[in-house]
């Protein structure tokens, strides 16, 4: 028995040696850290969960994809370097169908547990989203890539306000999607909005630093209206 404790590859060499003689051979076996998750705006199930790793936002055959289940969860998923995606699924409270609903992580180092919601969807596309807590005012402590907005409802203050923000960009996203896709009778899906809304927290957090941003005013939803446009 081998334990494979480096992910990537590892090279194993094997020399025998007996009556009819000796011989050799090696070979590299690609291994991997496998996480579990959850998608998140409430629970959705029945999304189709992958890995894109050539950065192209669609689901190739060699790119594994699992489904989440009931509540939203999904497991053994092997550790990769690109765009954890969630495209479609149901709504767990009211059951409304969100087939275009596309959400996103940005992998950048592995955990054991990660977690697909509407704002780690935002900070995929930031210049530097390292600052996305400061940009929405959540609180220093919440690792916004591991910590289940849901599950910790219970635990109130600043767990309420990362749920609150998480379900407002939603909104925002999903509602710009609906009436755009309807006016152009198109059938975008929310990955685009989400950059839209991106690249507006980004301006705002520039042109007043240190000051968090109010994505539930006119004047924001106004700007980021005219930029997807644009």
């Amino acid at each position: 028995d081998v334990i494979i404790s480096v992910a990537g590859d590892n090279s194993f060499s094997l020399s025998c040696t007996g009556s009819g003689g000796s011989h050799s051979a090696s070979t590299t076996v690609e291994s991997y850290q496998t996480f579990n998750g959850a998608v998140v705006d409430d629970y959705i199930r029945g999304s189709v969960v992958f890995i894109d790793t050539n950065n192209n936002y669609s689901r190739e055959n060699s790119e594994y994809a699992t489904t989440t289940e009931y509540e939203g969860k999904f497991s053994n998923l092997n550790s990769r370097t690109g765009n954890l995606i969630s495209s479609g699924g149901f709504d767990l409270d009211t059951g409304i169908l969100l087939d275009r609903f596309f959400l996103l992580n940005k992998l950048s180092s592995h955990s054991d547990f990660i977690v697909i919601t509407p704002i780690t969807s935002v900070a995929t596309f930031m210049t530097n989203p390292s600052t996305i807590n400061s940009v929405l005012g959540i609180d220093a402590s919440i690792d916004i890539n591991t910590t289940d907005p849901v599950a910790n409802l219970s635990s109130g203050g600043i767990y309420n306000y990362l749920y609150e923000k998480g379900n407002q960009l939603a909104v925002i996203a999903l509602s710009l999607q609906n009436a755009i896709n309807v006016y152009n009778s198109t059938t975008g899906n929310t990955k685009d909005y989400f950059a839209g809304i991106a690249q507006v927290l980004e301006q705002e957090y520039t042109a007043t630093p240190d000051t968090v941003v109010d994505i539930e005013g006119e004047a924001f939803i106004n700007k980021v209206v005219d930029n997807i446009t644009a």
